[in-house]
Parts: structure tokens; C-alpha cells; sequence
């Protein structure tokens, strides 16, 4: 039974006479669909086995499930609010508005339980910021220039690893108090590189690291975010045998752990994992 309820909402959701992409899910909510008829694009809304339109001439850059029952949309700065029981509009927020000169674009978005939070600027960087919306009211209820643009979710916090710095910050998602860390100690002649996308496992973050006045960023390390200390560095080579000279160094393009293991990419898709202790 099981499987024939699959393969049956396959056959809805994936029809050949139209493109169709998936948005965004939440399984309690339900399954948002992108459809392209010609120049004409729908979002629909899918739960159990019937679909509903949600908005017509769908023209926006980005469409997000919210768990409180409505849908997120964003066109440029302005971010609108759907119920998906009545498809009205709950509120609608043009984050330009609040502090900002010349905003343009969202630099990044994060979107929590009570609170959207976003950091926006505009082309060439004269004016920018972090603000807190709230995700019923559409409200601004924070807002500071001195914290991101780098944020990112983990766990009870939200954190802002500055690329070319030594600091990162801890903001709390409730009370917006910020924590700044100062690992100048730890680090030394070395700073964030964050186009390596830092990644944070429980209590530790892993970030890749450059050497002040170089651009390779072949060394990486985990800070413990428990003590605030550099617990471990080390630094990828082309060939280990090797000194590490600038032709011998090799850039960290990503990094993943869990409890046990860390891998670590370079160019040409080679995957280093390191056992943990």
C-alpha cells in the first residue's frame, strides 16, 4: 500500500506536459511545485494527493514553507507573507525600509521557527546590514550593521564568521544579544578564508585558513566553540612527502564532519578523511 501511494503521487506531481521543479517541503505542511507553461509560471501547493494553486504568474526569487502554515516569497528586497488555508496576504515588508540607503539585494536569508534572518546590501557595498523579522507580524525586530554578512544556523545560535578576520560572533535567537570571540591568540598569522563554506558539528566549527598576505587557503582548522580555542590546524599539500611551497599547496574547497570522521575536499575531487581521536 505503502508503495502504491508513492508511485501514485509521483504520477501527480511529475507531469510530462509541463516542467516542473520542487520548491521547498516541509512534511507537515506539504510540497511546493514550480510549474513552467510556456512563459507563464504557477506555484502549486501539494498535500496528500491534491494540489492547489497557491499563486499565479509566479514571478519571484524565492519561495519558502513556513512550519506556522504559510508560504514566504521574496521579489528583490520586499518579502511577502501567504496564509495557504485562504491565500490571503498576512503581511508584506520591504526590508529597504528599515535603516537601509540603497539596498538591492538579500545577501543571505535564514529562516527560523519565530524569525527571518537576513543580511542585505546593496552592489557596491556602501550600504548594508543584519536585520530580525519576525515571521508573524512581518515586523523588523532587530536590526545592527556591525554583525555578518557570513551567517549561518546552528543549533540555538545564529554565528557570523568574517571573511580575512580572526572574530567570530554568537548572536542568541531569541534575546539578539551578541557574543563577540576574539581568536587572534589562537590563530596568529592566520585568518577565516570563508569561500570555503565554514561547517559546524555540535560544539565545534570547521573553517579554512590563509596566512595573512597569501591566497591559497590550504590549511584548515576546528575551533572548539565550547572554550574558545583552536583545537586542531593542519594544512593540505599536493604531495605530503613535500615541503609547502606556494606550487605544493592545495585550496580547501569544502569540509564535512560528524562524530568520528572529517573530509576534506580539494580540486580535482579528492576527498582527505581524517579519522578523529
Amino acid at each position: 500500500m505503502y508503495n502504491d501511494l508513492f508511485q501514485e503521487k509521483i504520477k501527480i506531481l511529475f507531469n510530462k506536459n509541463y516542467l516542473r521543479q520542487i520548491v521547498d517541503f516541509i512534511l507537515d505542511v506539504g510540497i511546493l511545485i514550480k510549474e513552467i507553461r510556456g512563459e507563464t509560471e504557477y506555484l502549486y501547493l501539494y498535500k496528500a494527493l491534491t494540489n492547489k494553486v497557491v499563486f499565479e504568474n509566479y514571478n519571484h526569487d524565492l519561495a519558502k514553507l513556513l512550519s506556522n502554515g504559510s508560504l514566504l516569497l521574496l521579489k528583490g528586497t520586499t518579502f511577502t507573507c501567504i496564509s495557504l488555508s485562504s491565500q490571503q496576504v498576512l503581511w508584506e515588508t520591504n526590508i529597504a525600509e528599515y535603516s537601509f540607503k540603497e539596498i538591492t539585494s538579500i545577501n543571505k536569508l535564514l529562516i527560523g521557527v519565530n524569525y527571518l534572518y537576513i543580511y542585505a546590501n546593496d552592489k557596491n557595498w556602501n550600504s548594508y546590514g543584519f536585520r530580525v523579522v519576525d515571521i508573524n507580524s512581518g515586523e523588523c525586530v532587530f536590526a545592527t550593521n556591525a554583525f555578518g554578512p557570513n551567517i549561518f544556523d546552528h543549533e540555538s545560535k545564529i554565528y557570523s564568521v568574517g571573511r580575512a578576520s580572526q572574530i567570530v560572533q554568537v548572536m542568541n535567537k531569541d534575546s539578539f544579544e551578541i557574543e563577540r570571540i576574539d581568536l587572534s591568540d589562537e590563530l596568529g598569522d592566520f585568518v577565516f578564508e570563508t569561500q570555503c563554506t565554514p561547517y559546524f558539528h555540535k560544539n565545534e566549527l570547521y573553517v579554512a585558513l590563509v596566512k595573512k598576505g597569501e591566497d591559497i587557503y590550504s590549511s584548515w582548522g576546528i575551533i572548539d566553540l565550547e572554550t574558545n580555542k583552536l583545537k586542531f590546524k593542519t594544512e593540505m599539500l599536493r604531495d605530503f612527502n613535500k615541503k609547502p611551497t606556494k606550487t605544493n599547496k592545495d585550496f580547501v574547497s569544502q569540509i564535512k564532519a560528524n562524530d568520528t570522521m572529517v573530509g576534506v575536499k580539494v580540486p580535482g575531487n579528492i576527498l582527505h578523511i581524517y579519522e578523529k581521536q
